[in-house]
């Protein structure tokens, strides 16, 4: 299958499954938020200092700005012309797809194909979208230790009401569930003509070797870039995991940012697990299980209606408003550059 076939890789279907989805997730998110919060409680939204809902806003646009960055930075090391304007306009496409594909899949498909379009070959392509993940993956593993150490540091009460949800045996079936799961699509995967034992260890050895071919050049003559890019990665989900934090302050409630930060990092993982679109109703239960300890009762439902809007719906609608903009833009060049033919040249 060609990168140019993928699935949304045609803007206009991808753009008419935003607006058709939103409206579902958004019945979704209202309908659990009425069953396991008091509903009456949203109220407490008058009280919410203006300044705080600005500054959420602004920071959940961190990611557009440092995707585009990472993405500029490999496009130079693999010397194309490319600038930053391009993976700008890359980075709110993906965002946009991955508001409708499953959260383990995202906007990669967008972006490998946006940019085999664009003229890269298909390794390069697929090679600069996985190194993406790659950085995700290191940013968080120093991340994690670093909020955690400096929370035991400073001896943050909220450290046992952290205890407590990691004892919680909601969260311990929870994730026996998703291990289950997990389980179940490695079966699904192998199995029919794939489960012979023999069959399994190729697929797994081809696979190690891709993975190594597809990597080592860039990573190895590459180190300060990859390094760069980790670090772009860090600030780029520090400031969407600030969304929560930045939130309560707004309802005046005293906030651990370092524990906020790690409980959205096991949030964001388990929602790579749920096959839902946006993870739609797994988002909501597992931030219901989670801050359920952190938040009081009375906050609950108004601190999951704000995460999910601007964590969610909020860049989808600002992405839909670009892309028009911007399709205006260019219908509107293309009318104008258009010369009419003068009687004189048509003789």
């Amino acid at each position: 299958m060609q990168f140019s076939d993928i699935e949304f890789s045609d803007r206009r279907t991808l753009v008419r499954r935003v607006l058709m989805f939103f409206p579902v997730f958004a019945a979704i998110n209202i309908l659990i938020v009425y069953l396991f919060t008091d509903i009456s409680d949203l109220l407490r939204i008058r009280q919410f200092y203006p300044g705080f809902l600005l500054l959420a806003a602004a920071v959940r646009l961190i990611p557009w700005f440092s995707k585009a960055l990472r993405l500029q930075n490999w496009m130079n090391f693999l010397k194309r012309k490319f600038t930053y304007i391009e993976g700008f306009r890359i980075s709110i496409w993906s965002e946009l797809g991955a508001a409708i594909t499953p959260t383990a899949i995202g906007g990669q498909p967008i972006k490998m194909g946006m940019l085999y379009r664009r003229g890269l070959p298909a390794g390069e392509a697929a090679s600069v979208t996985s190194l993406a993940v790659v950085e995700d993956i290191f940013s968080h593993s120093i991340g994690m230790p670093i909020a955690i150490i400096t929370g035991i540091i400073l001896k943050l009460h909220s450290l046992d009401k952290f205890a407590q949800i990691l004892q919680s045996k909601a969260l311990v079936f929870g994730l026996s569930l998703l291990a289950v799961v997990i389980l179940l699509l490695i079966w699904q995967f192998f199995r029919g003509e794939n489960a012979h034992p023999g069959k399994v260890r190729v697929k797994l050895f081809r696979f190690w070797i891709e993975f190594k071919a597809l990597y080592a050049s860039m990573i190895r003559r590459g180190k300060w870039r990859f390094a760069l890019n980790v670090l772009f990665s860090g600030i780029q989900w520090a400031g969407r995991y600030s969304i929560t934090p930045i939130l309560a302050l707004g309802l005046g409630y005293e906030v651990n940012i370092f524990v906020f930060i790690v409980i959205q990092m096991m949030i964001f993982a388990l929602m790579s697990l749920v096959p839902t679109p946006g993870a739609t109703g797994g988002a909501e239960g597992l931030f219901l299980l989670f801050f359920s300890q952190m938040l009081p009762k009375s906050a609950i439902g108004t601190m999951l209606v704000g995460w999910r809007i601007l964590d969610f719906y909020y860049l989808g609608i600002f992405s839909l408003i670009y892309i028009g903009l911007e399709s205006g833009f260019q219908r509107f060049k293309t009318s104008h550059s258009v010369q009419p033919v003068s009687s004189e040249d048509g003789e």
